[in-house]
């Protein structure tokens, strides 16, 4: 009897065994391996992890830089491409059509964008543009933040930097920590733009449009300013020791701040600029550094302040 007891239990949990996966829908998988050889499992592959589509990403994102860097050497058409941190250093792009084009953090250095290549709302974030030749360019829009242009040649480049409406705004470049020493801006216009701390030391700005400028804390130390027009720019707290000023138009230059209190410097180093021929009509030379600063055929100075100046080591008619 207790033998016909236990096969009946034994029976049961044989039949409970097979009975509950097929109620529930469960079935045995393999962990490892199917055995058709293939490997569902319940551990997420990289796909479901994350990890590949990034992977995906990141070889896209190389692959369309360096096909926009091809296309552009090839027809000099790129409005629009992304070439971040391409190298394109010496490269022949004059005449080039890079409108909206990303070369932020570029390397450009001794590139040609002569001859009116269009960079319009180009970003040039963190470029290093050393010695480009910039001639005729087209830039209205550009992003020039931390931009190196030491010894580049902007000649009549086409710049709008005006402030009315905003800086930053559609169409008006933002030039911030940009460096322009050593760089040719002859007949370049930035009138009423906000150049405050700009490095402008040894530039060639003959015939440039400063009107209205801030120009506040600039180095513009051995800069060749003759024939500008600075006519009502704001120059105090700036390096032009050693500058030239030949003919320049200051007429109501700003040379030391309306108040002195916070941040604002009061003082402007003027030590061997040369100012024969300029228009200093209404300029406030009060606190002038002006040792061996030349006055001589300066228009606009009145006896008294010829008298100052003289006194202060100047030298005036």
């Amino acid at each position: 009897m207790d033998i016909i007891k236990r096969l009946l239990l034994l029976a049961a949990f044989v039949v409970s065994v097979a009975f509950v996966p097929a109620l529930t829908g469960m079935h045995p998988k393999t962990v490892y391996g199917q055995p058709d050889g293939s490997t569902d499992s319940d551990m997420a592959d990289q796909g479901d992890m994350g990890y590949g589509s990034g992977v995906e990403s990141l070889e896209s994102d190389v692959s369309g830089i360096q096909a926009d860097k091809n296309r552009l050497l090839a027809t000099r058409q790129c409005p629009g491409c992304d070439l971040r941190d391409v190298n394109l250093a010496g490269a022949d792009l004059r005449s080039a059509e890079l409108g909206e084009v990303d070369f932020t953090d570029a390397v450009l250095e001794d590139a040609d964008f002569s001859r009116g290549a269009n960079l319009g709302n180009a970003n040039l974030t963190g470029a290093n543009m050393k010695n480009v030749n910039l001639t005729d360019a087209i830039m209205n829009g550009v992003n020039m933040t931390n931009t190196d242009l030491s010894g580049a040649n902007l000649t009549r480049v086409e710049l709008s930097t005006t402030m009315k409406g905003g800086l930053g705004g559609e169409g008006i470049a933002k030039i911030d920590n940009t460096n322009f020493s050593g760089a040719n801006l002859t007949d370049v216009v930035l009138a009423d733009a906000n150049l405050d701390g700009i490095n402008f030391s040894g530039a060639t700005m003959g015939g440039i449009n400063l009107s209205g400028t801030h120009l506040i804390s600039c180095n513009l130390k051995g800069a060749d300013l003759s024939g500008a027009n600075l006519k009502s720019a704001w120059l105090f707290g700036s390096d032009l020791s050693n500058a030239k000023l030949n003919n320049a138009n200051l007429q109501l230059i700003n040379l030391k701040p309306a108040v002195t209190s916070g941040n604002l410097p009061d003082t402007f180093n003027l030590d061997g600029a040369n100012f024969n021929g300029a228009n200093l009509k209404d300029a406030d030379l009060t606190g002038a550094s002006v040792k061996g600063t030349v006055f001589k055929g300066s228009k606009g100075l009145s006896a008294a302040q010829k008298a100052d100046l003289k006194k202060r080591g100047a030298v005036v008619d």
